[in-house]
């Protein structure tokens, strides 16, 4: 009695081929979704750092408040620079 071997190919793997195989039979294409121009890209990718130094007291406060508005510092820091921008004359653009 022979042990059967597992099998060696991956079900993505498979999904994958046969995808690859029903396009070329087929000749059409699956187009990749387009990000909307207008949203922000989420992440670091032609973004620059900017650092500032606060006191404990306000840095507190600071994590506080993003914690009340379930938002992240990242995001309160972008409200809060487009609020400068506004209260100076200028487009918001953070």
């Amino acid at each position: 009695m022979s042990k059967r071997k597992p099998a060696t190919r991956s079900v993505a793997l498979s999904a994958t081929r046969r995808r690859a195989e029903l396009e070329a039979v087929s000749g059409v294409e699956r187009k990749k979704p387009v990000p909307p121009a207008a949203l922000p890209e989420k992440g670091r990718a032609g973004r620059k750092g900017v650092v500032i130094y606060l006191d404990l007291p306000a840095k507190s406060q600071l994590a506080d408040l993003a914690h009340e508005h379930r938002k992240s510092l990242q995001d309160l820091g972008i409200e809060a620079f487009n609020h400068l921008f506004r209260a100076y004359g200028h487009k918001p653009i953070a």
